[in-house]
């Protein structure tokens, strides 16, 4: 059937009957994913790109998340392709007067960008978002389900873009940045009048940037509502995020057993179909913690582990070493 449809796509592509080409090309990306053919989604990519109007319109919305999230946890983020459908999907979005699916995915293109490490490119991007008011985010048939109106969603636009950028400043420190970043979620949260105690992705993001970068003050106020929040969270990675987070908290508090549980959380991580950001996270996190309490226990063979996971899989937003 690959085959079939593969052959399909690409006589079609030299054809002049695009509405085909376009819907043989969705065609070929669900069969490729369907059959787990990287090959064929490979393909699909090109395709997808190539047609002028596939990555608009209800089709794009429902693939686009589940395809690039197949890619992204199975071959990283070498690739620019998944971010690229991304940005062509917002701005088919944007062009059609719908400002809040722009917005939604062009935070699906920020979590590319961070992990990648596209540092000016995802600021950019971000802090676009960030200078808006509602009236300039504008209109449209879609808003936030929280949101009373397409304009007000703008708060909750900004927090989908905050936390991809927050992750990175987490796994890539930069003071000022995550200072800024930090505030902003703040002023967001508050004008979307979410409970920052109760909201447990914005929370995570926003208290892992603040221990990378070091800021006390808002480590000592978030601290305990972050652990509560996650272990009430129902996610399928809920129980990594809440080890990890216990793990560091017992970091801060130069407990020894931060060890255990930055080892429990690798574990969940490695044992589980979680992306590659995440196994490196928690060896990251898990490292930390064997050089502060275990000096004499040198690292070497973790620190290699590391670096090929960076290398692997275009790790370069979370990683200390160099691309060359």
């Amino acid at each position: 059937m690959l085959e079939l449809l593969t052959r399909a796509t690409e006589l079609l592509a030299s054809s002049e009957a695009p509405r085909d080409h376009e819907r043989t090309a969705w065609k070929l990306a669900k069969a490729a994913y369907d059959y787990d053919d990287f090959q064929a989604l490979d393909l699909a990519f090109d395709h997808l790109l190539d047609s002028e109007d596939a990555l608009g319109g209800p089709v794009a919305l429902k693939a686009l998340p589940p395809l690039t999230q197949r890619w992204w946890d199975r071959r990283g983020y070498h690739d620019k392709r998944p971010a690229e459908l991304w940005r062509r999907f917002s701005e088919s979005a944007q062009a059609a007067g719908d400002p809040w699916l722009a917005a939604t995915g062009q935070a699906q293109r920020a979590w590319h960008l961070s992990c990648s490490g596209d540092l000016d490119t995802l600021d950019e991007l971000v802090d676009h978002y960030l200078h808006l008011e509602p009236r300039r985010f504008g209109e449209g048939p879609h808003r936030h389900p929280d949101a009373p109106d397409t304009p007000t969603s703008l708060w909750w636009a900004q927090l989908t873009l905050l936390r991809p950028a927050l992750w990175n400043v987490a796994w890539q420190p930069r003071r000022r940045r995550a200072e800024e970043l930090i505030e902003a979620l703040l002023d967001a949260t508050d004008a979307a009048e979410i409970d920052l105690e109760t909201s447990a992705w914005n929370l995570d993001a926003a208290m892992r940037a603040a221990l990378a970068n070091e800021l006390t003050e808002f480590v000592s106020r978030w601290g305990r509502p972050w652990l509560r929040t996650l272990r009430t969270l129902n996610h399928p990675r809920a129980s990594f995020h809440r080890t990890l987070a216990e793990g560091l908290m017992d970091l801060v508090a130069e407990r020894p057993t931060s060890i255990t549980k930055l080892q429990q959380a690798q574990d969940l991580a490695n044992a589980s179909t979680l992306g590659p950001e995440w196994r490196a996270d928690a060896l990251q996190q898990r490292l930390a913690a064997q050089i502060r309490f275990e000096p004499s226990n040198p690292p070497g063979d973790a620190h290699r582990e590391l670096k090929g996971l960076h290398r692997t899989f275009g790790l370069w937003g979370a990683a200390e070493v160099s691309k060359d």
